[in-house]
């Protein structure tokens, strides 16, 4: 197995200083910064999506996370971090038309760009690279900075359920228990504000009873218009 040494110029460094292939074929590929100083809407699954007219987002650039390519086939990216989210949902994802990302290194396919997971907190400015704040919403973030953008907009990051609703669409075979969204998600958010300040990023939540709010909140329709 080939050793990869950290490189110094990534801004938040984790614990460990090298990282193991896991497969010595992969081939990372790199995400270039496409939507230089432009802003990109992050569509999550929350509850807060219900009835929300996605429509309003085709012209927008944006990135449909895990199950939200269902009503956002539009989207310029597909991110999922779970390895079970491709086995589920293989067709539908190898018949997205926009780019589809994620922090594991299988599937190896053309058409699946494999970016390597490089711990949890913070921020990897490496264009082959992803911290995943032990949520798909947190590597979507790193996704974006990659992409060059100035303004990021997160839509449907809820963090919690609304009553019995965990998700605007039908939810997954497994349901998050709401302490795996207070103890293990959430705080990896505070790692982002100062990093993303550093970088000169505005991100906006557009879930104004989100649980998560180290992020300045703003309304669906403020969001829309920015």
């Amino acid at each position: 197995m080939s050793v990869i040494k950290i490189n110094p110029t990534v801004i938040s460094k984790p614990n460990i200083e090298v990282f193991k292939e896991i497969n010595k074929n992969t081939i990372y590929k790199e995400i270039q910064p496409i939507y230089k100083d432009q802003t990109i809407y992050l569509i999550g699954g929350g509850p807060s999506l219900k009835n929300f007219d996605f429509n309003v987002l085709k012209t927008k650039n944006s990135i449909a996370i895990n199950k939200a390519y269902q009503v956002a086939s539009f989207a310029n990216f597909l991110y999922w971090s779970d390895f079970r989210f491709y086995q589920w949902f293989k067709e539908d994802i190898d018949n997205f038309k926009g780019f589809k990302v994620t922090n594991k290194p299988k599937p190896i396919d053309d058409n699946i760009i494999n970016l390597k997971d490089t711990g949890k907190l913070g921020i990897d400015i490496n264009p082959h690279a992803l911290r995943h704040g032990n949520n798909s919403g947190y590597a979507a973030i790193n996704l974006a900075v990659h992409l060059g953008v100035n303004k990021i907009i997160l839509l449907g990051y809820d963090m919690g359920s609304s009553g019995n609703a965990t998700h605007f669409h039908n939810g997954y075979d497994t349901k998050t228990d709401e302490k795996v969204y207070k103890n293990n998600m959430l705080p990896c958010f505070e790692s982002l504000v100062d990093e993303l300040k550093e970088l000169k990023i505005e991100i906006w939540n557009a879930s104004k009873d989100s649980k998560l709010t180290c992020f300045p909140k703003c309304s669906l329709l403020e969001a829309i218009n920015f």
